[in-house]
């Protein structure tokens, strides 16, 4: 019989990444890795500020691994991830065409270090055409490759079909929004062919215990005034319900709460970073940013009197 899997609680305190701070306490990141090493493709699903991508870049410091990352849009092309060719100056006085390879192309046939695994990061995902995506479905199968003509006669395929094939310690990762948001999730979901090439984890907003976490080892404990985080971590956390619910535009991030704390060690006070928040919202959801945010205050005043 299989013995049960025990989750380690010193694992959920570790902080991965030399240079990236994440409190991983739901284990994101030895999932993550075991998905990778095991099915070799990932997709992380979350809201705008989740840290899906400070996920990955903690993934990569953590374990030494090399990170090739493009975020997708609608504007992305089939070549901006595979090849295309280009005019350069010959040394004659003309030019040549040669291929400029794109962040996939590059990630399996130019990596900085062949030795270490390679991770090929796929951000907003479901913002790129349709037509795009197909590129994707050889290279995620169990063919693990994709035809890339502009290759042919080059220094990579002088001779026969470009086929450009993905090795063992090739690892792909999408990023993408809930597809249920359809008014920013992009512009498709992703079909039952497509799911069933890679394994998910769906990435929640960090507790606001493991941001402050983050923010004390950001800026140093020392420099965090406690006085007046306390209220914005309890207003991201109200933002993130408003925009989920589609009553705000876009939530206060963790990312958003380091730079405040930055913000105040650099000098500015409360009344700064109130019309810092300010600025990331429209006219009508003002008021009631400022108006929840009095509220917090004014509670964190009455605690610290009682």
């Amino acid at each position: 019989m299989r013995e049960p899997v025990m989750v380690n609680p010193a694992k959920q305190a570790m902080y991965y990444g030399k240079q990236t701070f994440y409190r991983d306490e739901n284990e994101y990141i030895p999932k993550a890795k075991a998905i990778l090493e095991a099915v070799g493709n990932l997709r992380l699903v979350g809201e705008t500020g989740t840290g899906k991508s400070t996920i990955v870049s903690a993934i990569c410091e953590e374990f030494g691994w090399e990170l090739h990352q493009y975020q997708l849009s609608t504007e992305t092309s089939r070549m901006d991830l595979l090849a295309q060719d280009i005019l350069v100056p010959d040394g004659k006085g003309g030019t040549a065409v040669l291929p400029r390879l794109g962040v996939i192309a590059e990630s399996i046939l130019e990596p900085k270090d062949p030795s270490k695994p390679q991770v090929l990061f796929l951000d907003e995902f479901n913002y790129a055409q349709p037509a795009v995506l197909t590129i994707m479905n050889s290279l995620t199968d169990n063919r693990r490759n994709v035809r890339i003509p502009e290759l042919a006669g080059t220094k990579w395929f002088p001779k026969g079909d470009p086929i450009v094939q993905r090795p063992k310690n090739h690892y792909v990762i999408i990023g993408m929004n809930p597809s249920e948001k359809t008014q920013y999730s992009g512009t498709i979901s992703m079909n039952i062919a497509q799911l069933r090439r890679f394994e998910s984890l769906n990435i929640k907003y960090l507790s606001k215990s493991a941001e402050l976490e983050v923010i004390e080892r950001t800026v140093g404990a020392e420099n965090v005034d406690y006085l007046t985080i306390e209220p914005l971590l309890r207003l991201a956390s109200w933002s993130r319900d408003q925009y989920m619910d589609e009553r705000l535009s876009t939530p206060i991030t963790t990312g958003n709460l380091i730079n405040y704390a930055k913000l105040f060690k650099a000098g500015l006070d409360i009344k700064d970073i109130r019309e810092i928040i300010n600025a990331m919202y429209r006219d009508d959801e003002r008021d009631r940013i400022n108006k929840q945010l009095a509220t917090l205050e004014q509670v964190k005043a009455q605690s610290q009197g009682a």
